[in-house]
């Protein structure tokens, strides 16, 4: 918040973007340094959302896999995860590849299906209806207002 809070000049965004990206790295490595140092204060989703951070652009990644690395049933993992966030597991993993892929179009040129890749999607077209679904506009009319 504070960086956007900024007015930067032209020159500066590309340092905007690099240390935007780098404080959500250590934000994902600081939830890993405490599951790894005190993992009975860690809770479950805590544990699960890590999982997810770190492997949001496998596009393989499944519920499952999420639910084994903290050692609990998809359903359990379910309804835990509901009931803490507000959200399904699911739902929340691609609101992480959403926010991965705003970040791509608003800080790189790669072509949106390079991006879709990127953020765990092995199908653009899929990409593209997530994407319009979770903002409200399709990854090149987000692209085109950022140009505005």
């Amino acid at each position: 918040k504070i960086i956007r809070d900024q007015s930067l000049p032209e020159q500066s965004k590309n340092c905007d973007a690099i240390l935007e990206h780098l404080l959500h790295l250590l934000f994902a490595d600081a939830i890993s340094t405490k599951i790894g140092s005190s993992a009975a204060e860690t809770t479950i989703v805590e544990k699960a959302i890590a999982y997810m951070e770190a492997n949001f652009n496998k596009s393989d990644l499944k519920l499952t896999d999420i639910a084994e690395s903290v050692n609990i049933s998809d359903s359990y993992l379910i309804r835990l995860f509901k009931s803490e966030t507000g959200y399904t597991p699911k739902d929340y993993l691609n609101n992480i590849r959403m926010r991965q892929a705003r970040w791509y179009i608003n800080y790189t040129n790669d072509p949106i299906y390079a991006i879709s890749y990127h953020c765990g999607f092995d199908n653009p077209q899929y990409f593209s209806r997530v994407f319009k679904r979770v903002t409200g506009m399709s990854p090149s009319e987000f692209k085109h207002s950022l140009e505005l």
